[in-house]
């Protein structure tokens, strides 16, 4: 007969000891796996929360330093930040006329290549931690580069006028050159003496570059112009050929300035100013306007009446306002009366042309 197998019987695995090891008891592997995971999920969690509890930003880094200097390069150092948990970094900011450039700092030096020779920057710093908090920007350091360009821009070639008017010109040329770089443009008018005055600058590049407006002019006067470029060393480009231009003549020939200059109830001063615009002289006079309400002139000096009775008025010069010369100008004046309204007239002729109204 075949000898029975034992039977098994199935118990807790925690009740029993292990054999192996006396004193050592055997845990469910779903137990332990459990527990595993858990701890994973668990602990990114907490860190996290760990890194989010920190909101105090580092304290402000000091001002830069130098360390060392060339003319295209520097090493700056600065006061280390502290921090509640701790420092990871640094950011430098660095200036120049409106452009910024950010730079990253592990520790609290930095070196700085590819600077310009004469060039002005401006240095400041910030900390940060593991957190994304950041300092303010620390005090700034102004540092001129060491000179290393010595040699000018090339001179600006071909000035063209674009644009004449009556009281202004247009100029344009070709960009000059330089072996580190063209800063600006200055147009100088070039007097009958040989002597010159800026009137414009420009930049070198656009918007305006290299292009510059010339105001303030004289209808149908000629004036002749240089151009200069400048690099930021301060090195000044030989002056362009010059370009000579004659402004537009004006289209008016004459300017009337009426102003009220006292008033009071029933009646009012007045001075009037004809100024000649154009290139000849004028030798007498004939001045006519029309008054919008019921003004009245009473004493008259200055000129002559011709007719002063209605709305519609015309007088004439006197003996010693007769002779405007080109350029200039002669005032006469009047006491008037109204009713109403006093609203200066707009509408000037002189000697049978129309003459624009000046405030």
């Amino acid at each position: 007969m075949p000898t029975p197998e034992p039977s098994l019987t199935c118990r807790p695995s925690h009740h029993r000891p292990d054999r192996r090891r006396p004193g050592r008891l055997i845990r469910p592997l779903g137990v332990t796996l459990t527990a595993v995971l858990l701890g994973l999920i668990l602990w990114p969690t907490a860190a996290t929360a760990e890194t989010a509890a920190d909101t105090v930003p580092p304290t402000t880094p000091g001002i830069p330093t130098v360390v060392a200097i060339s003319t295209t390069g520097v090493t700056l150092t600065w006061t280390a930040a502290t921090d509640n948990v701790g420092v990871t970094g640094y950011e430098v900011a660095q200036r120049h006329t409106d452009y910024i450039l950010i730079r990253n700092a592990s520790g609290n030096q930095i070196t700085i290549d590819g600077l310009v020779p004469s060039y002005t920057y401006q240095f400041s710093v910030s900390a940060r931690d593991a957190a994304g908090n950041r300092s303010p920007f620390g005090p700034t350091l102004r540092l001129t580069m060491p000179p290393g360009d010595g040699q000018p821009p090339t001179a600006p070639a071909n000035p063209v006028a674009t644009e004449v008017g009556t009281d202004s010109v247009t100029l344009r040329w070709t960009p000059s050159t330089d072996n580190v770089y063209v800063g600006w443009y200055e147009v100088l008018r070039v007097h009958p003496d040989g002597s010159t005055t800026r009137v414009a600058t420009a930049p070198q590049h656009p918007p305006t570059g290299p292009t510059a407006r010339v105001s303030g002019l004289t209808a149908g006067t000629t004036y002749t112009f240089v151009v200069r470029a400048h690099d930021d060393a301060g090195n000044a480009s030989p002056l362009s050929d010059p370009l000579t231009v004659t402004t537009l003549p004006s289209t008016d020939t004459c300017e009337v300035a009426y102003q009220v200059q006292h008033s009071w109830p029933g009646a009012f001063q007045t001075q009037v100013t004809i100024r000649n615009l154009s290139p000849k002289t004028i030798d007498g006079w004939t001045l006519s306007w029309t008054f919008s309400g019921d003004q009245r002139i009473g004493q008259l000096w200055g000129a002559e009446p011709v007719d002063i009775v209605g709305p519609d008025i015309t007088v004439r010069n006197a003996s010693w306002t007769s002779r405007i010369e080109s350029g200039g100008s002669i005032q006469f004046g009047f006491i008037g009366s109204q009713s109403t309204s006093n609203t200066p007239p707009t509408g000037f002729v002189l000697n049978g042309v129309d003459c624009a109204a000046a405030g």
